[in-house]
């Protein structure tokens, strides 16, 4: 991944935060009809790509979704089209719900993000968001509002890992300076013109220490190996 060029300040993106409120039951019900579940591929594969399948089932929902069209995201409790959550600090956590967002304009079906927002209570709340780019300028652009994001209150930390085989950029956030807040871990596809984002916030700081750059890019990289399986 290029993001040397990309280091530039760029305003920060802000995902909507989690409810604090668990609808395991639901997914749990609506999974076990539609077979939500990732492919069980090898959570230790090197990573080629954003997996397939998450392009091509958003890519057929998101036209007819409550957001296209609209520059405000729409969330419902339903089956994250990306799978079973990711497992920060084993945790277990659960989906809580599932939204598209806009990438551009609103009303182009070939770019989006989509939103699962998962919650693991007491330890944190969290996304896993894949961006459809329509072309190259709007992932560059997605790319450096993440690498170059800075804050005047809190502390914004960067740095660059590599996990299964790929380049990962993760951004720590300490919320006023404090040792808590927030770890975001991305991965790019340029080929695929498609980035995934995992994050992680409202950790304290026992859980903020313990959660690393390191483990926030294996966490992403484990979950796109097994979804690519």
């Amino acid at each position: 991944m290029r993001t040397d060029r990309l280091r530039a300040r760029h305003p920060r993106l802000r995902p909507t935060p989690a409810p604090a409120l668990a609808t395991a039951a639901l997914v749990v019900a609506t999974c076990a009809l539609t077979g939500c579940s990732p492919s069980g591929g090898d959570p230790d594969a090197d990573v080629t790509g954003v997996p397939d399948d998450w392009r091509t089932s958003t890519a057929k929902a998101w036209p007819d979704s409550d957001s296209f069209g609209s520059s405000i995201p729409v969330y419902a409790r339903d089956t994250c089209l990306l799978g079973d959550p990711p497992n920060p600090l084993d945790a277990g956590p659960e989906t809580t719900d599932v939204g598209f967002l806009t990438l551009g304009d609103a009303t182009d079906p070939d770019s989006y993000g989509y939103d699962c927002r998962f919650w693991a209570p007491d330890l944190y709340a969290g996304s896993l968001r894949l961006y459809q780019a329509g072309d190259a300028a709007a992932l560059d652009g997605l790319v450096a509002d993440f690498v170059g994001a800075s804050s005047s209150t809190n502390t914004v930390t960067h740095s660059d890992q590599t996990s299964h085989g790929a380049s990962v950029s993760v951004t720590r956030t300490a919320i006023n300076g404090e040792p808590a807040g927030k770890v975001e871990a991305l991965y790019v596809d340029e080929d695929a013109l498609a980035a995934v984002v995992l994050e992680v916030n409202s950790l304290d700081e026992k859980e903020f220490g313990e959660y690393t750059d390191a483990a926030a890019a294996e966490e992403l990289m484990r979950t796109l190996a097994v979804a690519n399986g």
